[in-house]
């Protein structure tokens, strides 16, 4: 989404805040308060200056359990595919 001019910010709620809001659940999820199941991840870096910072999770709290908590992900390698879209400059 923030490939195609949506701001960080933007992107990271309408994954969290407003899909709990569109399903019906935001009651539960969607947002970090008190009653409200824990899911969330730590990475280094300010995802709202630099989205590619949410490919580098270092913990992972699933419904208030830890599920992770170590070093941060490697970024995923780029794809033969987005070299060749990179190279002749196209958007996909």
């Amino acid at each position: 989404m923030t490939d195609l001019g949506m701001a960080p910010i933007d992107a990271l709620k309408s994954a969290t805040t407003n899909d709990a809001e569109l399903i019906g659940i935001s009651q539960k999820l969607g947002t970090l308060e008190k009653g409200k199941l824990a899911d969330l991840i730590a990475m280094p870096g300010d995802p709202t200056q630099d989205i590619t910072a949410t490919e580098r999770v270092s913990f992972v709290m699933k419904e208030g359990k830890i599920i992770r908590n170590g070093p941060a992900t490697a970024a995923p390698a780029k794809t033969a595919a987005q070299d060749v879209m990179d190279e002749i400059g196209a958007d996909f």
